[in-house]
């Protein structure tokens, strides 16, 4: 079960980050390979620190209590307490951090909420619906995931898209469930990834519809 996680777990990160670089990428920087695996060479790293500090904690959390995230500008219903954090991903016009909260339900779901800052000016080179395709085909694309469900959704008048995609692969059958969302020149991805089957539609909801801003933008 514990290798089964750590799939699970270096699976969101990879596609988060993924993610994060081929959104940048659109807007006018590259990302080398070596950059590419420089970054997952570090959320490795991370990885195992958030395993070890998820297996010390012994708080049992409240699930009615939203978590709040002031610097991140958002709260939303994690089932339990994250572990959190933070990595910076190189570019080739200089580091972007990415901020991470990951929450394992059970021994096959994972729950994730992660955000990132861009420049500025690689926004305004695009456009929401861009940038929102781009993060998503970062994230489908790096395991050949399949969708099986879309469609545009919003936070507040922010833009988002939410989707449904699974793959097939040496390490198990996953299926994720996922809402982006770009706020200003910040990608929001909200995600919940599961071996075997997608999360329980009600869990989905409760999570993934619970997000929402702490200060309208």
């Amino acid at each position: 079960m514990k290798n089964t996680m750590r799939v699970l777990k270096g699976i969101l990160g990879t596609l988060a980050i993924t993610g994060l670089l081929f959104t940048y990428g659109c807007g006018g920087g590259q990302v080398t390979e070596d950059s590419l695996n420089d970054a997952l060479n570090d959320l490795e790293g991370e990885l195992n620190n958030i395993e070890e500090a998820t297996e010390q904690t012994e708080e049992v959390p409240v699930a009615e209590d939203l978590f709040v995230s002031e610097e991140g500008n958002f709260k939303v219903n994690f089932p339990g307490t994250p572990s959190s954090e933070s990595s910076s991903v190189p570019t080739e016009v200089g580091n972007i951090e990415m901020v991470q909260f990951m929450y394992e339900k059970s021994a096959t779901e994972i729950y994730m909420l992660a955000y990132s800052d861009y420049p500025t000016a690689a926004v305004d080179a695009s456009n929401p619906a861009e940038l929102l395709a781009n993060a998503k085909g970062g994230f489908i694309n790096e395991m050949g995931m399949t969708i099986e469900e879309e469609k545009e959704v919003k936070i507040g008048e922010n833009p988002g898209i939410y989707f449904k995609a699974h793959a097939k692969t040496d390490q198990g059958n996953f299926y994720a469930t996922v809402a982006d969302y770009i706020v200003k020149n910040r990608l929001y991805q909200v995600a919940i990834l599961r071996d075997g089957s997608y999360a329980d539609a009600d869990d989905a909801s409760s999570f993934i519809d619970s997000f929402e801003l702490i200060t309208e933008e």
